[in-house]
């Protein structure tokens, strides 16, 4: 029943509050990392995408 809810929200979701967010590993991709883009309102997963150490450092300050 539970799922059923929150399938129905992400039906109905706009998605204008993103997030990014990557996977907290132990070990690390030698070129980059895979970011992921969720709704920060519903919880969907919109899409994901592997971004280079350097396009990471110009997108994201944690990365500088």
């Amino acid at each position: 029943m539970n799922q059923l809810k929150i399938k129905i929200k992400q039906l109905f979701c706009k998605h204008k509050n993103i997030e990014y967010k990557r996977r907290i590993t132990k070990y690390h991709h030698l070129q980059g990392e895979r970011i992921y883009k969720f709704c920060a309102d519903c919880g969907k997963l919109i899409d994901s995408e592997f971004c280079t150490w350097d396009a990471l450092k110009l997108r994201f300050k944690e990365y500088r």
